[in-house]
């Protein structure tokens, strides 16, 4: 006799048990966590990227000039009119038509994607737009310390300025190019927010007789994860850590605490912004 199988006869199952949609609800939650993750580290290293990308083209284009000139590009025009990165259009600065601007792709500075999502949250007044986030070494590459007591002609034209600081330093002067700054990631704290600014700022202000006077306003900005991006003058690019620094002292009574600047490196002797710090003197 055969006995065939037996059949259990009832409702076939249709759907998932709670225990089960909670599960996959928790591994697509995790996935998803994950895949942001994944995409915002890829994004990041993407404009961390570019902007080493910015800044390593500015000191290319100062050789350039500077190849040119026989000295680096000025900082500014002895009028304020003209700047590195830009002039001065209506009252405001504007990124073209500035010293560096024929050196540069595109007539003008790119600017830093890691700032653009900083400005867009926490922007201040208007200050001096066009710098794309970068500043120059101002002090000792975009001025010629050395001329610091020399007579100033207010009448000087753009061709044949005489004051230091509207003058670039002479090749010679930056004598370790891969121990000086030429251009670093900034923002000034203004207005309750950061702004753009065309300057990265020593420790201390330089005078005539070869001294140093009062603590500036910091303006490297360490908006890279807590470093700060550096092109040093031979075109090298690296990120630094902030040092202990003071940062307390802001020109325009705002609190540099609630942001993300201040100075890397020895301050004695305004450290690597100047050229000659190791030789103890201001200039």
């Amino acid at each position: 006799m055969n006995r065939g199988k037996r059949i259990e006869v009832g409702s076939p199952r249709t759907g998932f048990s709670l225990l089960e949609l909670l599960v996959a609800v928790a591994v697509i939650g995790i996935l998803v966590a994950v895949t942001v993750v994944g995409v915002r580290k890829v994004r990041y290293a993407g404009h961390k990227a570019e902007s080493s990308s910015n800044i390593r083209q500015l000191v290319v284009a100062n050789q350039m000039y500077a190849s040119d000139h026989g000295r680096f590009a000025p900082s500014t025009d002895i009028y304020d009119n003209i700047r590195w990165h830009g002039k001065r259009v209506n009252g405001t600065f504007v990124g073209e038509g500035g010293y560096l601007s024929e050196y540069l792709d595109g007539g003008e500075v790119r600017f830093c994607p890691v700032l653009e999502e900083y400005v867009e949250s926490e922007e201040g007044v208007a200050f001096d737009e066009g710098t794309g986030g970068y500043g120059y070494n101002s002090t000792y590459v975009g001025g010629d310390p050395t001329q610091l007591d020399a007579v100033v002609d207010w009448n000087a034209s753009r061709d044949d300025v005489t004051a230091w600081w509207a003058q670039g330093s002479r090749l010679f002067y930056v004598k370790e190019p891969a121990r000086v700054v030429m251009f670093t990631s900034t923002a000034l704290v203004k207005g309750g927010g950061l702004v753009e600014t065309g300057d990265s700022v020593p420790y201390r202000a330089v005078s005539s007789g070869g001294r140093l006077r009062s603590v500036m306003t910091p303006t490297v900005h360490f908006r890279f994860e807590g470093q700060a991006l550096v092109a040093w003058a031979d075109g090298h690019v690296t990120f630094e850590d902030p040092n202990e620094a003071s940062i307390e002292h802001n020109v325009y009574g705002d609190d540099n605490s609630m942001f993300s600047v201040g100075w890397f490196g020895p301050v004695d002797w305004n450290g690597y912004w100047n050229p000659h710090y190791d030789e103890e003197r201001a200039y």
